[in-house]
């Protein structure tokens, strides 16, 4: 499939360590290539703050710039309650297009900053950079 799919040695390369590191499943490997992950990952420009560089050195490694969320079948105007519902419905499909290593916490997340209360519309945990 690698093979077949990718133009350029680099793009072979690239989805072979990929499919090596994650332990890849077929079904996974050609959502990746399907998705234009190769492209999304060389083109896109690292905006990382330095401070967040310095704190978790991995984390240019596990964000990127660009997620492709077809699978959520959103229509072309949505409001951000669509938006999250959809995520929930969804959430399997959300973390692998999110990442590896992250784990869903909660919906509406309260956050107590002083006497005042927030909330974070969807909490998401990353075990390896543990935050």
């Amino acid at each position: 499939m690698i093979l077949s799919k990718s133009k350029t040695e680099e793009e072979k390369e690239f989805y072979l360590r990929l499919s090596s590191k994650e332990k890849l499943s077929k079904r996974e490997l050609e959502r990746q290539i399907d998705s234009g992950l190769f492209e999304r990952v060389i083109i896109s420009n690292e905006k990382l703050s330095p401070v967040v560089r310095e704190i978790y050195p991995k984390a240019g490694e596990v964000f990127k710039n660009n997620y492709v969320l077809d699978f959520l079948a959103l229509q072309t105007n949505f409001s951000e309650k669509t938006l999250r519902k959809s995520i929930l419905e969804n959430l399997k499909e959300f973390i692998l297009e999110f990442g590896k290593d992250f784990t869903f916490v909660g919906e509406e997340y309260r956050v107590q900053v002083g006497l005042k209360d927030f909330y974070i519309d969807l909490l998401f945990y990353h075990r390896d950079l543990q935050c």
